[in-house]
């Protein structure tokens, strides 16, 4: 009998692609190679886009995501609460600091499924390095060289298309900000791998 858990709790990918007779097949692929030819295309096609459109396509983006955040996150529906997503200006919102936004993980992020405390016991059970929480989700910590570590969670999608965006990024001549940070290091080198499939 499979183990009892609770809704929040991360499943390993055996977990989640048992079948009826109890044998674990290969976990599905996450990559997406034709939502990932889209991304590409949009990059590719923006980077031969004037001023105008960039920026139409910046305010479409930004508004997308504050209305995304308000609908799924009690803590950025407050900080929102009277501002247009489309015509807000992000100078207008309060900074959102790392100490504050992990004191107040649960509020903040926007699927009611990642819990803090779920997501650091799956990120500290070794079995699991490399599956997905949730079967949908990469998630890694940071080394807290800031002074406060913080957990950081992406639909596999996203965290692919992000290092797609880092790729055409490098493509241009541009190599800082991959050496910035683990998980930009880490989405490149999966792109980079998926791409070859």
């Amino acid at each position: 009998e499979s183990p009892k858990r609770g809704a929040c709790e991360c499943l390993s990918a055996s977990e989640v692609a048992m079948t009826p007779s109890r044998t674990a097949p290969a976990a599905p692929s996450l990559f997406d190679p034709w939502r990932s030819a889209s991304v590409a295309a949009e990059i590719g096609g923006a980077s031969y886009a004037g001023p105008q459109a960039l920026d139409a396509l910046r305010a479409r983006r930004l508004a997308e995501l504050l209305v995304a955040a308000a609908r799924g996150s009690a803590h950025y529906r407050a900080v929102l609460k009277g501002h247009d997503p489309a015509r807000v200006r992000l100078a207008a919102l309060p900074v959102g600091h790392r100490a504050e936004l992990m004191h107040r993980f649960d509020d903040w992020v926007t699927d009611p499924a990642l819990r803090l405390d779920v997501l650091q016991r799956f990120m500290g059970d070794a079995r699991r390095i490399g599956e997905p929480c949730l079967g949908r989700y990469i998630v890694w910590e940071s080394s807290g060289s800031s002074g406060e570590p913080g957990v950081f969670v992406a639909r596999a999608a996203e965290h692919q298309h992000h290092g797609l965006g880092l790729l055409a990024y490098e493509a241009a001549g541009g190599a800082a900000p991959l050496a910035e940070d683990v998980g930009d290091r880490q989405a490149v080198r999966e792109t980079r791998r998926n791409l070859r499939v």
